[in-house]
């Protein structure tokens, strides 16, 4: 009984911490982050482009 008690507490404990406003104030005060005003953009690109970056960014890195 003692040890079911202990764990609900600290279930609820974890609950708490991992509370999406505990989480959302955190970032805001603390990080300084914002919540966006509309949707992230999204950029499509092929295969192909990714591969030729990665090939450049490769060669920078020699």
């Amino acid at each position: 009984m003692e040890r079911t008690n202990k764990l609900s507490a600290q279930l609820v404990e974890v609950q708490k911490l991992s509370s999406k406003e505990r989480i959302t104030k955190i970032a805001k005060e603390k990080l300084g982050l914002i919540n966006p005003l509309g949707p992230f953009e999204v950029l499509k690109i092929n295969n192909n482009t990714v591969n030729t970056v990665d090939e450049v960014v490769r060669e920078l890195d020699e």
